[in-house]
């Protein structure tokens, strides 16, 4: 009867012992929970801030990649009206309208006015047979706000 006694015992004791650790385990386990809830929104926020500190050159880039794209496809179509009609576009309104000897347009963009990849307007200046040349500019500031000129010329 001992040995049944003192294996009842150890079996009760070491299921104490087991449920025990069970219910310490369950308590660390729920902790670790609520710190990975309040963790992960901090690691999403933290890695969020660093990406916008570390993408801010290449939207620069990309930026300064897309003003020289429409600048140049604005000079193309003052080419394209020249080629057509023999003579030069006065303003963007002579490519972007109807308001030319065919009613053709040369060129298209979304709203009102047309503008670079920071929202500038763009100045065209129109072929000027003494200069030999025309331009296309638009205005912008470098990460360091240092104002910078995008000019195109076409002939």
């Amino acid at each position: 009867m001992n040995n049944r006694s003192s294996r009842s015992e150890w079996t009760n004791g070491a299921a104490r012992f087991i449920f025990a650790h069970q219910y310490w385990l369950s308590i660390f386990i729920m902790g670790f929970r609520k710190k990975i809830l309040l963790l992960v929104p901090c690691l999403i926020v933290a890695l969020g801030i660093i990406a916008v500190v570390a993408l801010r050159p290449a939207q620069y880039r990309a930026r300064k990649a897309a003003t020289a794209v429409i600048l140049t496809n604005v000079a193309n179509a003052s080419r394209a009206y020249f080629t057509n009609y023999g003579f030069w576009p006065r303003s963007l309104t002579d490519l972007t309208t109807t308001n030319n000897p065919w009613h053709l347009i040369f060129i298209e963009f979304p709203g009102d006015q047309l503008t670079d990849a920071w929202g500038h307007p763009i100045t065209y200046l129109p072929f000027d047979s003494s200069k030999g040349r025309g331009s296309v500019t638009a205005a912008a500031h470098d990460p360091n706000g240092t104002s910078i000129v995008f000019v195109v010329d076409f002939p």
